[in-house]
């Protein structure tokens, strides 16, 4: 699947409130092989704040870095204001991993 990240619902940026209505759909980039076999769909991974250099999103499971999040301005800003999300995997098709991430309030 080639770089298509999926659609951007919600609001970003601003407070809070607004990072608890952010629902993105996004393709797991750069995944570890290791991880994504572990994964179903169902399973829920952590997603977090690498501060870098460069700063990245990052999701995790079971405590094992699975790949990052692209294109995730609105997130990245929620998750520097300390609101947690998960990523729930939604779709597997070869190594493409197709994740929802919401808020994890």
């Amino acid at each position: 699947m080639s770089g298509s990240d999926g659609p951007s619902v919600g609001v970003g940026g601003g407070g809070g409130s607004d990072c608890a209505g952010t629902r993105l759909t996004r393709v797991l980039a750069g995944p570890d092989p290791t991880v994504v076999g572990t994964l179903s769909i169902g399973s829920v991974l952590a997603v977090q704040l690498d501060p870098g250099p460069p700063e990245a999103v990052i999701v995790v499971s079971a405590g094992k870095f699975a790949g990052t999040v692209t294109a995730a301005t609105e997130l990245r800003e929620c998750l520097r204001q300390g609101i947690p999300f998960k990523a729930t995997v939604t779709d597997i098709s070869g190594g493409a991993v197709s994740l929802l991430i919401v808020a994890d309030l």
